[in-house]
């Protein structure tokens, strides 16, 4: 389900009790330990809101992603929170390589039993 206005409206409300910078390791060109700073929760979000699927995506993959995205917004009250926002991405990720390949790999895999049961069938003599 995409991100409703409703609730980027609450965690902006939620995010004034918590005014201030954050700092968070971010990795940039050339410097995968380096750290960046967001001044405010608006700036977050915007950086965090231009993360998006390319169009053609299925839905159900976009929803998963989008639950990320939820997620890694919500850090910005919560930082501990990013690490649930990786681990919603990673299986997002990992569903859709499932749905994509999965069934290419079974496939395969049956044509290679079955053709390595013809050739064991071909090379046994009958008595």
């Amino acid at each position: 389900m995409p991100i409703a206005p409703e609730f980027l409206t609450a965690l902006a409300r939620a995010a004034e009790f918590s005014p201030g910078e954050r700092t968070i390791p971010w990795p940039s060109s050339g410097q995968p330990g380096s750290f960046v700073t967001f001044a405010d929760f608006p700036e977050w979000q915007r950086v965090i809101l231009g993360f998006q699927l390319a169009v053609g995506v299925p839905r159900s993959m976009a929803d998963l992603f989008d639950r990320a995205l939820k997620l890694y917004l919500t850090a910005w009250l919560d930082f501990d929170l990013v690490t649930a926002g990786e681990m919603v991405a990673l299986a997002a990720l990992e569903h859709s390589l499932r749905d994509c390949y999965l069934g290419y790999f079974r496939e395969r895999h049956t044509e290679e039993v079955v053709a390595r049961a013809k050739r064991r069938k071909c090379n046994t003599k009958p008595r």
